[in-house]
């Protein structure tokens, strides 16, 4: 995923990321990594874990008016999560139609590593029913 925000023709910033998802000993895990690249060309490491049982998501690129909602609205995580998802990006979408937008892809990951496109975006590759299995090189 890479955003960027401009001002005139110059670019602020920008962020480049990978998100790994998965399931780590039965509970939904994700794994980021990436990079914020600033005006002068400067590097920021990203490093998020999200490894919980309770843990409630993450949230990338352009946060503001998802970090107000939430913060506003505690009971958010009664939300469905697709349901939450949907409305944060058509709520950060409205917000920044310059850096946010179609397509999008969701995914789901249940505790078992099982994987089902919800919507799927740009991508092609089919879901499964069977949890990952990880292997080493």
């Amino acid at each position: 995923m890479a955003t960027q925000r401009c001002v005139g023709r110059a670019v602020v910033m920008s962020v480049v990321m990978v998100a790994f998802a998965g399931a780590l000993r039965g509970n939904p895990s994700i794994f980021v990594r990436g990079f914020k690249i600033d005006a002068n060309g400067g590097l920021t490491p990203i490093s998020y874990n999200v490894v919980a049982p309770n843990a409630l998501g993450f949230f990338a690129g352009f946060t503001e008016s998802i970090a107000a909602y939430v913060k506003a609205n505690p009971q958010w995580t009664k939300m469905d999560k697709v349901s939450a998802a949907r409305k944060f990006l058509r709520m950060e979408i409205a917000a920044h139609p310059e850096g946010v937008g179609p397509p999008v892809s969701i995914l789901t990951i249940d505790k078992l590593g099982r994987q089902k496109w919800v919507s799927p975006g740009l991508f092609t590759a089919p879901a499964t029913d069977k949890p990952a299995t990880p292997t080493s090189e």
